[in-house]
Order: C-alpha cells, then sequence, then structure tokens
C-alpha cells in the first residue's frame, strides 16, 4: 500500500508541476504569479485527496471481499457438513 501512496503523491506533484508551468508561462503581472503556486498547491493537495480517497476504497473493497469469501466458506462448509 506504501508503494500506491507514493504513486499518488507523484501523481498529485506532477499535476501540480504542470498547472504551475502553465500559470507561470502566461504573461501576466507580478500579481498572478503568486496566484499561480496557489493555484498549484491547491490542486496538488486535492490530486493527493482524491488519490488517497481511491486507495481507501479500494483496499476497503479488498477486505469487504476476503470477509465475504470466508463467510462464503463457513456457510458452504456448514451446508455440506
Amino acid at each position: 500500500m506504501a508503494r500506491r501512496t507514493q504513486s499518488a503523491l507523484v501523481i498529485a506533484a506532477l499535476c501540480g508541476a504542470t498547472v504551475l508551468i502553465a500559470d507561470v508561462l502566461v504573461p501576466r503581472s507580478g500579481h498572478g504569479i503568486p496566484l499561480a503556486y496557489i493555484n498549484a498547491g491547491i490542486l496538488v493537495l486535492a490530486s493527493a485527496a482524491l488519490a488517497e480517497l481511491v486507495i481507501s476504497s479500494h483496499h476497503a473493497h479488498e477486505r469487504l471481499e476476503a470477509l465475504l469469501a470466508l463467510k462464503t466458506v463457513s456457510l458452504t462448509e456448514i451446508h455440506t457438513g
């Protein structure tokens, strides 16, 4: 699971870097540059949160499948026993 978290953070950082580069390349006044950093930071945080939500949802789904598999085996053993 640590590898998934690292991958999610890398993706989030790349999203933020892409937005930051795009915002900085557009000619603006001096006030636009800090806004570019704020936009990139917000995107990194949102992307990381979304990635963590997807990972935790996937992990919960795997646990549920494992629990249901155990319950199915147990019920099968009871009915055939």
